[in-house]
């Protein structure tokens, strides 16, 4: 396991000499260079775990099972039920 502090950091403020990510608020001691230490749902740790992003492909690139298994990865990662709540999650209408 690497020691990894390359997130954007923030003061936690209020005399605290410690700083925090600013993507999740996790404190730099309760993260302790772990990827893991993050919020499941940080932004940084995301883009970490999928440096390419979730990318809509071509029906010549992949097949509609390979997308949705990607879908259930990231939504597993984020801790969501279902993947209407990931889609919520992420700013999407409800469907009607």
């Amino acid at each position: 396991m690497t020691y990894n502090d390359s997130y954007p950091t923030e003061p936690i403020g209020g005399g605290n000499p410690y700083r925090r990510c600013k993507s999740c608020g996790r404190s730099m001691p309760a993260i302790n260079g772990r990827l893991e230490g993050h919020h499941e749902d940080c932004a940084w740790r995301i883009s970490q775990t999928f440096p390419y992003g979730i990318t809509q492909k071509s029906e010549s690139d992949a097949s509609l099972p390979d997308q949705m298994a990607q879908l259930a990865g990231l939504a597993g990662l984020l801790g969501l039920k279902k993947a209407a709540d990931f889609l919520l999650h992420l700013g999407f209408p409800p469907s009607s």
